[in-house]
């Protein structure tokens, strides 16, 4: 039950980490400008969403990620002022993880 949620965890960093670098790179804020970012996760699931509105538009993006037996599903939409772009990733990944990450035997 851990395991799944970890795999979650990883790749939700994996997605959020490269943001701060793109909203350095976009210059400072305006006073305008409003940012949001949403976090919630469960026993099995986590939803990561945030936006950027200001003078050019809305941009944002979501993930939404649940374990499920032997799997994960990942959903998710990235949003720009004229464009919006949604994915869908279901794959049966735990099997192949638990190989490459052996559980270690319990010690007295």
């Amino acid at each position: 039950m851990i395991r799944p949620f970890v795999v979650a965890l990883v790749l939700t960093a994996a997605l959020a980490l490269p943001g701060p670098a793109l909203a350095e790179h976009l210059g400072p804020s305006r006073p305008g400008a409003t940012f949001s970012l949403d976090w919630r996760a469960g026993a099995d699931w986590f939803t990561l969403g945030g936006g950027l509105s200001g003078d050019s538009g809305y941009y944002g993006a979501s993930i939404a990620g649940q374990a499920r037996p032997g799997g994960l599903a990942l959903d998710g939409r990235v949003e720009g002022p004229t464009r919006s772009f949604d994915f869908r990733f279901d794959a049966d990944v735990l099997d192949a993880f638990s190989r490459l990450w052996p559980q270690r035997p319990d010690r007295l």
